[in-house]
């Protein structure tokens, strides 16, 4: 009778079954009581299996509520089999909406046994395969990016071929439409982004330098002859 108070429903069936063993074993007791006994017993006993009926009607609802939980978030998470970008940002926007999709998944409790199985493997089908297709898109951005890299590198080249030249005007309007290349490249390997372009703006600097230097002493002869004009 105690055991109705217990709110753990499963102690309390295992508590009863222990007590309907050492019910068993009790030996026999005066016949004019037995019977009254017994329909006591059973009817606490009744109690408990009704808390566990009741128990488990709850929890079956419970497991199918959860299901239909998982089945749209698994709708959900397979839209992103579809998705495609060539930005980086869009795929790190997209696998964070996923990490969200899971923490919301594992917080949703358990399914009907029976299902457990196909709707697990439905979910986590489609999350590990956004995934493989994200490394996928790193791989050949990866690949592009040393092919941007050794196009730079052609570029970087050519810039110190023209860096000491002193056909001014022609080789200024070949340096700038080196650089227009030098734009329209992707990007390049993160940890050679840097020095490539240093080395590029530094070819482009000594020639845009040196013409700036011959200007500035073709002026100051142009204002030293107009003085000595002056005096004549």
């Amino acid at each position: 009778e105690a055991l109705s108070s217990l709110d753990n429903v499963k102690d309390a069936v295992i508590q009863l079954n222990e007590l309907h063993e050492e019910y068993k074993k009790v030996g026999a007791v005066p016949r004019e009581v037995q019977e009254s006994l017994w329909q006591r017993f059973k009817a606490a006993s009744d109690v408990v299996y009704r808390k566990r009926k009741d128990f488990l009607e709850h929890l079956k609802g419970d497991l199918k509520e959860n299901l239909a939980k998982k089945e749209v978030l698994i709708t959900e998470l397979q839209t992103y089999s579809s998705f495609e970008s060539d930005r980086i940002n869009d795929w790190n926007a997209k696998t964070k909406e996923i990490l969200n999709l899971q923490k919301t998944w594992e917080a949703i409790g358990g399914v009907p046994r029976e299902k457990a199985k196909e709707i697990n493997k439905a979910f986590w089908s489609a999350f590990k395969g956004f995934f493989a297709k994200k490394n996928e898109f790193f791989k050949s951005l990866e690949s592009l990016r040393k092919v941007n890299l050794e196009k730079k590198e052609e570029l970087i080249l050519e810039a110190i071929a023209l860096q000491e030249s002193t056909d001014w005007d022609k080789t200024a309007e070949k340096l700038k439409q080196l650089q227009n290349k030098w734009k329209e490249v992707g990007p390049v390997p993160e940890k050679q982004r840097n020095a490539v372009y240093a080395r590029f703006k530094a070819a482009c600097d000594t020639f845009f330098d040196n013409k700036r230097s011959e200007l500035n002493l073709a002026e100051a002869s142009y204002t030293e002859n107009q003085e000595k004009k002056e005096v004549v």
